[in-house]
């Protein structure tokens, strides 16, 4: 199993200097990434928690142990959130069948022209930041991880927004990624930033989100 990782490598030599470009030239900042996203925080957060909620209720009336199949749970988890989130007309969906476009219950969230990966992924021990997983081998998500469109002739900023519980506890904050590249090795991935992204960040002032800066930008694509 591929092990993510917390801090972007540097660019590889095999890396084109014009996909970097072509990448600062299309970039969001942090602060723009979150105002984007400020009226959908809430609701993500109540769907995740809703579904961690139904996950361990499950659990518990089937007699099941979450670490027997930790994958199940987290699938649980991830069906009802996206659910809840598809009521809301927040995920994509498949235009001609109306079903969420990602399988397995993956979580695709698209708005204000943001596409935005949900996955679950664990805080960096003795850290309050989450470790920032490859796209593995998928050639889909290799694409999404360097900024190509998520969806078809539609052009998107594509990121990553990681989150992790705690005993079915959804954790806060999650953690808000723009992702530049990266391929089933561990120390491939390539970001712009990561920053938080808490609930509290839904109730935030114009001022406020001016004042935002992530925990982590790339020094490699300054300059």
């Amino acid at each position: 199993m591929t092990r993510p990782i917390l801090v972007p490598a540097a660019r590889r030599a095999d890396q084109q200097p014009c996909d970097i470009t072509w990448h600062i030239m299309q970039m969001g900042s942090y602060s723009d990434s979150v105002r984007a996203l400020q009226n959908i925080i809430k609701p993500v957060f109540d769907a995740l928690t809703k579904g961690l909620e139904a996950a361990a209720q499950q659990h518990l009336d089937s007699g099941f142990a979450r670490g027997d199949d930790p994958h199940y749970f987290s699938h649980t988890a991830r069906r009802v959130a996206s659910k809840e989130l598809g009521n809301l007309g927040i995920t994509a969906t498949n235009e001609s069948s109306g079903r969420p476009l990602l399988s397995l219950s993956g979580i695709l969230i698209t708005h204000n022209g943001l596409a935005v990966r949900v996955l679950r992924s664990p805080y960096k021990e003795g850290t309050r930041s989450h470790l920032i997983p490859p796209p593995g081998r998928s050639a889909r998500r290799q694409a999404f991880w360097r900024q190509m469109p998520a969806l078809s002739d539609f052009h998107t900023d594509n990121h990553l927004l990681l989150w992790t519980d705690d005993e079915s506890r959804l954790l806060d904050p999650m953690t808000l990624v723009r992702p530049l590249g990266g391929d089933y090795r561990r120390d491939s991935v390539i970001v712009d930033w990561a920053g938080p992204l808490s609930r509290g960040m839904s109730m935030l002032r114009a001022a406020d989100l001016d004042e935002l800066r992530p925990s982590y930008k790339s020094d490699q694509l300054e300059g």
